[in-house]
């Protein structure tokens, strides 16, 4: 990740900071770390048999603002530490390792970035934490962040802080979405890459299109949401592919990347061609494919998708959310999600 002059790369153990001509100014080892999965981070006791397992970089956020790395691992629940860019050396933690919004490190998948907040809840130019994250490995939930979420960083002289942006239980208004309890171990999904536009946050994903594993296929699909919307009332989302020129349908996205223009702001992803439906494996011989999106386009898509969903004509609500497919009904009010 590279950013005003800095580099920083994270991997098995470590993290990098690199200057512009690529020499390495600061390294960051974390070494081995105790661990188990039905045990709190340290320094909270756990009375399993723990064993000592690599510290592997998941998520790597850099905050220009606030000038410092958020780094998160796949061990410890995927606990997050935050280093800054004055010494990488020095990374802080956060207080209360028992909130599961410290936890953004995923061995399944994860992706999060550092995104504008909504209007007038913060002093411009603060920067929150947008997540989307896969939870169908934890084995209690209690060790369970929201799969996709607003988080904000907080610091004062003495300690740091990481919690969900809004969370208000007596009126059950959130900024965050969840998978249905009784599906989570099912929703095998995947979030390869996320960002924000024109006032929107957007993730790349793949889901599975029904909790029966034995009869489910895999799409990607393109998610939408407004930063202005706290509470992810206005969240939707789409399936997307990769069609070649001999009519060859490439479902899964591998990796993407937003190219912003004064003029054309595009979304490429490449895709590939799954070996066999219901799997997540994909087919070697056929290759990638790379696919470009106008956003545009992806835009008015989006408006046209919810004023169908509004109505009742067409979509579905995301039956992760709901725990069951459901149609769209006729709404007077704002919906949550809606899918072709």
């Amino acid at each position: 990740m590279f950013i005003a002059g800095k580099l920083f790369v994270g991997g098995v153990k470590n993290i990098v900071q690199f200057d512009e001509e690529l020499n390495v100014t600061r390294r960051k080892f974390f070494g081995k770390t105790f661990d188990h999965p039905k045990c709190y981070p340290s320094p909270v006791d756990c009375l399993e048999t723990s064993s000592y397992v690599d510290n592997i970089v998941s998520v790597l956020l850099t905050n220009q603002v606030d000038q410092y790395v958020l780094a998160c691992f796949t061990s410890q629940q995927g606990l997050c530490s935050v280093l800054p860019y004055s010494d990488i050396t020095n990374p802080k933690s956060f207080a209360d390792v028992t909130d599961t919004a410290t936890y953004l490190g995923s061995s399944a998948s994860s992706y999060a970035f550092f995104g504008s907040p909504p209007s007038g809840q913060l002093d411009n130019p603060k920067r929150l934490v947008y997540a989307a994250m896969a939870t169908y490995d934890r084995s209690d939930t209690k060790f369970s962040p929201k799969t996709i979420s607003t988080r904000e960083v907080m610091s004062n002289a003495t300690n740091w802080q990481m919690r969900y942006f809004y969370d208000n239980a007596a009126v059950n208004e959130h900024s965050y979405l969840n998978v249905f309890p009784s599906i989570q171990s099912r929703f095998r999904v995947k979030y390869i890459y996320g960002f924000e536009l024109n006032g929107y946050g957007y993730f790349v994903s793949i889901q599975p299109t029904d909790s029966d594993v034995s009869r489910t296929e895999y799409v990607t699909r393109l998610v939408q949401f407004c930063l202005n919307d706290k509470q992810y009332k206005t969240y939707i989302e789409t399936a997307i592919k990769c069609v070649d020129t001999n009519g060859i349908n490439y479902t899964y996205a591998t990796a993407a990347f937003i190219q912003k223009d004064e003029n054309e702001n595009t979304l490429s992803i490449s895709f590939v061609k799954p070996a066999k439906t219901g799997s997540l494996d994909y087919d070697v011989q056929y290759g990638t494919r790379i696919c470009n999106f106008s956003m545009k386009t992806v835009r008015d898509h989006f408006v046209s998708l919810r004023e169908k969903c509004h109505s009742g004509v067409d979509g579905f609500y995301p039956w992760w959310i709901q725990g069951s497919i459901q149609k769209c009904r006729q709404q007077t009010g704002t919906p949550v999600g809606g899918l072709t």
